[in-house]
């Protein structure tokens, strides 16, 4: 844990830990493309970081639900081909 409370003291505003990057960039999500964009992306970060061969591999990843593969927690399927 000693890296988080680190980051912590980058922010003052933070008590115990700081598990997020202070500085992230949010984006309002105003289509169904720019949806299915950021989900691939977020999926995609884990296999180019090499924590997974596939998005569907790591444990705690929707992905999973989408492979046909149950993740530990209940995940609610949307047709993703339908966004694109």
């Amino acid at each position: 844990m000693p890296i988080f409370r680190e980051a912590r003291e980058k922010n003052v505003r933070n008590k115990n830990y700081q598990v997020w990057q202070q500085h992230n960039h949010a984006e309002e999500v105003f289509s169904p493309g720019f949806t299915f964009t950021k989900i691939n992306y977020i999926y995609q970060n884990l296999v180019e970081e090499g924590f997974v061969d596939r998005p569907e591999d790591y444990y705690y990843s929707s992905a999973r639900d989408y492979s046909g593969r149950k993740g530990p927690i209940l995940v609610s399927v949307i047709e993703l081909h339908r966004l694109v």
